[in-house]
């Protein structure tokens, strides 16, 4: 893999990544000792698979989505991708925040040295008066052998 992504591959690549390595375990088992045999994992980039109906924004695009499909592909988790370009206000009051609603878990995956910034960013959301918690904030970067690396914040 070549260090020198764009913002926008790296995103790509990331969401991939996240995809096929960190939620896709042997025999779905999707969390350390719990399997869910009826979940499935989408990605929406760069091409869009997987829609998630908001109850009133419509369809969202969700880079990561993990579905149950026994309940007509309920969404369960979602994890979102953001560049340092993305990392602002709008993306929680215009993204997050909808993802939010839609799922049980929501993942945030922000590039390594923004995990702060994504904290804060969670915290002083003004929109419908309510705060954030996603259920992880997450790094991202490139290892010495230019390898995807995941850092748990």
């Amino acid at each position: 893999m070549s260090v020198h992504q764009s913002p926008q591959e790296m995103h790509d690549l990331v969401a991939k990544h996240i995809a096929e390595v960190r939620f896709k375990r042997p025999n779905n088992e999707f969390y350390a000792g719990h399997f869910f045999p009826t979940w499935k994992i989408s990605t929406n980039v760069p091409v869009r698979q997987m829609p998630v109906e908001h109850r009133w924004m419509g369809v969202l695009y969700p880079d990561v989505v993990i579905v149950d499909t026994a309940k007509c592909n309920a969404p369960m988790v979602i994890a979102e991708v953001e560049t340092a370009e993305t990392l602002i206000q709008a993306t929680v009051d215009d993204k997050w925040f909808y993802d939010y609603d839609c799922c049980i878990w929501l993942h945030l995956y922000v590039p390594e040295g923004h995990a702060m910034k994504a904290a804060e960013l969670c915290l002083e959301s003004s929109t419908s008066k309510r705060v954030l918690a996603p259920k992880g904030i997450r790094t991202y970067g490139l290892d010495d052998n230019g390898k995807i690396r995941i850092t748990i914040t």
